[in-house]
């Protein structure tokens, strides 16, 4: 349906409306059924599942597009998707825990609701705000490479866009693998921002040094290794925000961070770039911009690091 400009920005309004609400409730479902030491892995359980889909895309969409066109490709995936995910969601999903799994979720959420700071609605808690500006710099990196990695390798590299499959498959393969290792670390060590920091400095340096290479390998090693170091903060993303937050206010609090890191980051990774590349013909510093974000948003984990306590 999207013959002009307008029309596909409507129809991308209203597909953020209708994704809007799955975040929030994942987020909801996964603080009342797992206790706090527990939650970068259950959340990471299903934030790999985007990631999952992310690794397999290029190569289902790539063959999809030569054979049938983007349009159509576009017809597959939505209702293929359909298809899929309304009956697992019906027979799987279910709103409640077991007894004893919300027992000890209650137990643990009256420990946590003394020790946090009485009174404070989690809307003047500077600490969410701060979170709320850690997830939209990781947004701005994540949409960033999403939305102009493709076009970095063929434009920018001259790589065939008929032999960006696996390259694109391998690097976003790397964040699942990163997802699981880096949530079982923040469970185990309960360092969740201090993790996520080191894990957003480590992978601004490697979009830096892919910048200086034309190579596949190299740009598949570089780019693979920045997705699985910033994996440390999508697997601890909603554990941290759900430590700040109010038992009843968890679907409510994580709707208004994601909503904001998204608006904010996820334009901003969208169109700081392409107005970098528009202003200055150069990819790389397109690319760069990356870099500055994810530095950014290292020292804002560092400085979550010193205010959380878990």
């Amino acid at each position: 349906m999207g013959s002009s400009l307008t029309a596909l920005l409507v129809l991308r309004l209203l597909l953020g409306l209708g994704e809007g609400v799955h975040i929030p409730m994942l987020s909801a479902l996964t603080s009342r059924w797992f206790l706090r030491g527990e939650r970068s892995r259950a959340n990471a359980i299903w934030g790999s599942g985007i990631l999952l889909s992310t690794a397999i895309a290029p190569l289902l969409v790539v063959p999809f597009i030569q054979l049938w066109g983007w349009r159509t490709t576009f017809a597959i995936l939505g209702i293929g998707g359909m298809m899929l995910s309304l009956p697992l969601v019906y027979v799987l999903v279910p709103d409640e825990p077991p007894d004893a799994v919300r027992q000890d979720a209650v137990g643990s959420a009256a420990r946590a609701a003394k020790a946090s700071k009485p009174g404070l609605s989690y809307r003047r808690d500077y600490r969410f705000w701060l979170t709320v500006a850690g997830g939209s710099l990781n947004a701005f990196c994540a949409f960033g490479l999403l939305n102009w990695l493709p076009t970095y390798f063929n434009r920018a590299k001259g790589i065939d866009f008929d032999q960006l499959g696996w390259p694109l498959a391998l690097v976003f393969t790397a964040g699942i693998v990163g997802m699981a290792l880096m949530a079982y670390l923040g469970d185990k060590l309960q360092q969740r921002t201090l993790l996520a920091g080191v894990g957003f400095l480590i992978a601004g340096v490697m979009v830096a040094l892919a910048a200086t290479t034309s190579r596949l390998e190299l740009l598949v090693l570089f780019f693979a290794i920045a997705v699985f170091c910033q994996s440390a903060y999508g697997a601890q993303e909603y554990a941290i925000v759900q430590h700040l937050l109010p038992a009843d206010r968890v679907g409510a609090g994580t709707g208004l961070y994601n909503g904001l890191a998204v608006l904010l980051g996820g334009v901003g990774g969208s169109l700081i770039p392409g107005a970098i590349v528009a202003a200055t013909g150069s990819f790389d510093l397109g690319i760069l911009s990356l870099v500055v974000g994810a530095w950014l948003a290292a020292a804002v984990m560092f400085v979550l690091a010193r205010l959380l306590r878990y």
